[in-house]
């Protein structure tokens, strides 16, 4: 961990519900992450959204969203199917209705994202 908490731990959601999951989003340095040297992780069987407290905001953003991803993947079982015998159109219909899912149940998440990816961008870091 960290000595102290990023400045956006402060206003970051804390708490990220995706499908019938739970997840806490929590502070892990990448040296401490499961798979070592990754700047974020997906953890189903502790329902935790790994981030790593290291980053700037707008990397949060993107990191942040990219676990959410992971845990769409899991939650909506493509971890089970082979992509290819899917389909495209199949695969943008579930994963549409799993962002929308997401989005209704975390009303400030992406908010928070697009902010912190929007601090990149004003700033010249993104």
């Amino acid at each position: 961990m960290a000595e102290k908490e990023p400045e956006w731990w402060s206003d970051i959601p804390k708490r990220v519900k995706v499908g019938w999951m739970n997840y806490s989003v929590v502070l892990c340095l990448s040296r401490d992450m499961d798979k070592r040297g990754s700047i974020g992780e997906h953890d189903g069987n502790k329902s935790e959204l790994r981030v790593d407290p290291e980053l700037r905001r707008p990397y949060v953003g993107e990191v942040l969203y990219h676990e959410v991803l992971h845990a769409i993947w899991e939650v909506w079982h493509f971890v089970d199917e082979k992509i290819e015998s899917v389909g495209e159109e199949m695969m943008v219909s579930v994963f549409s209705n799993a962002f929308c899912t997401v989005m209704v149940d975390n009303p400030g998440l992406y908010a928070w994202i697009e902010a912190a990816l929007r601090s990149g961008f004003e700033k010249g870091e993104a």
